[in-house]
């Protein structure tokens, strides 16, 4: 467990734009189609992709990226951690407007996992951020 610390987990952040009109299905989302078409997302009938960041994160250097509206996301890795025999990841998001942050939130997902974060408003729609990390060897 100890050499997983040094290792850098590589993260895909999927920003993607999500509306209630039409009900166009990015291909390039189709990994993510079980988790954007069912509760609590299940009320969005388009999802576009707008960009990918492709991160690698050292454990003491947060990564940014760019979120659309002049807004800024931030990704740190906080360390590995195990449940159930599962490697899992730790991580921070933060989304920030300036200086003010709109969110700041730690969360646990499984090597190689999706988590998804909805709630920022973009063009009479939603952003989603689709981030999916997996520890690199």
């Amino acid at each position: 467990l100890r050499s997983c610390r040094h290792r850098a987990p590589s993260c895909s952040v999927r920003v993607i734009h999500a509306t209630q009109d039409g009900s166009h299905f990015d291909a390039r989302l189709e990994p993510l189609r079980p988790q954007l078409t069912r509760p609590p997302l299940s009320s969005w009938k388009s999802f576009g992709l707008l960009k990918q960041h492709e991160l690698s994160i050292p454990s003491s250097t947060p990564q940014t990226f760019e979120v659309p509206g002049d807004h800024q996301g931030v990704l740190a890795y906080e360390g590995p951690t195990e449940a159930s025999g599962k490697k899992r990841l730790r991580l921070r998001l933060e989304i920030s407007d300036g200086k003010a942050k709109l969110l700041s939130t730690t969360f646990v997902i499984n090597d190689g996992g999706t988590v998804l974060q909805a709630g920022l408003k973009h063009e009479k729609g939603l952003l989603v951020l689709g981030i999916t990390c997996r520890i690199t060897t």
